[in-house]
């Protein structure tokens, strides 16, 4: 199954909405008028100290809302496996690591991010995706945006975000991945990482790449160039990673080099506690190191 697909009839009237997600029509309606207020934002900090990503929490009465429509409505799409972020899926487990799991010994990968993703998806994108994707009424179709957006785009930090985000493409990136697929591709997204690997020599890198721009472009969406990245396995220095999980030989895993450094970290942080388990600075570390600790875990390393 490449297409994403919407098991369900569509949801027709915005009474038979309000009944699905258990809470009063006049309520529901309400909540969508000043959704604009329902919002907490924040700055947190980019990787690599490239700058401040904004985050919107939405608030109780909104964060609840949204939750029912994630369960009753958002969940019960069936995602194609190359969807790998932000999807709650009993049968097929989804993550960073099953994401680079599908590129293992590859002889040539592509990774690829889509520049400021969240903010760029449009009021307009998520209606599509109620209303030609879902099958739902246009009133219906209209309310569920309101509630899922913020100053017409996808807020990053609702609970609908990324649901909303895996569905942006649905009518064309099965398409694409059917095309790279006979090419000799492999193709997976986590949200805004796209990463295509061959186990073939291909020595057309740039063909994929421009047909994913292509794809971006029908959206409004653009590539990021300065992240995007062309590995070898014939190049010695290639780091062959996908979403920072090394991929050279037939599992995804972490390399030695990492793994000895999170262990030497613990190690400091034994130290740290030792000297004073009362400090901040340690209660700071600990939260740090223990985060590369569970990613050790999730590895299956010792």
């Amino acid at each position: 199954m490449d297409k994403p697909f919407y098991p369900f009839p569509g949801i027709g009237s915005v009474e038979a909405l309000a009944k699905a997600l258990d809470v009063h029509h006049d309520l529901l309606l309400d909540i969508a008028k000043k959704v604009d207020q329902s919002y907490t934002s924040f700055d947190i900090p980019k990787k690599n100290n490239s700058g401040y990503r904004t985050v919107c929490e939405p608030k109780h009465e909104l964060k609840r809302l949204q939750k029912k429509i994630n369960s009753r409505i958002l969940e019960l799409v069936k995602y194609p496996s190359y969807l790998q972020g932000g999807i709650k899926d009993k049968s097929l487990s989804r993550d960073y690591v099953k994401n680079a799991a599908i590129h293992v010994k590859p002889t040539v990968l592509i990774s690829l991010d889509i520049k400021n993703f969240y903010p760029n998806i449009h009021r307009s994108h998520v209606l599509n995706v109620f209303k030609n994707f879902l099958g739902f009424h246009p009133d219906v179709a209209e309310v569920l945006t309101c509630l899922t957006t913020l100053n017409d785009r996808v807020p990053q930090g609702g609970c609908c975000s990324s649901y909303l985000a895996n569905l942006i493409f649905f009518g064309d990136e099965f398409k694409l991945v059917q095309k790279l697929r006979k090419l000799g591709w492999r193709y997976s997204r986590l949200l805004d990482d796209i990463s295509i690997s061959s186990t073939d020599d291909i020595k057309d890198n740039i063909s994929p790449i421009k047909e994913i721009s292509s794809l971006c472009k029908r959206y409004g969406l653009k590539l990021n160039n300065s992240k995007t990245d062309v590995s070898h396995r014939s190049n010695g220095v290639a780091s062959l990673a996908v979403t920072g999980v090394w991929i050279g030989h037939s599992e995804a895993k972490l390399r030695k080099d990492e793994r000895r450094y999170i262990r030497q970290l613990v190690y400091v942080c034994e130290k740290k506690y030792a000297d004073d388990p009362c400090d901040s600075k340690y209660h700071d570390f600990w939260n740090r190191v223990s985060g590369k600790v569970a990613k050790l875990s999730r590895m299956e390393h010792v």
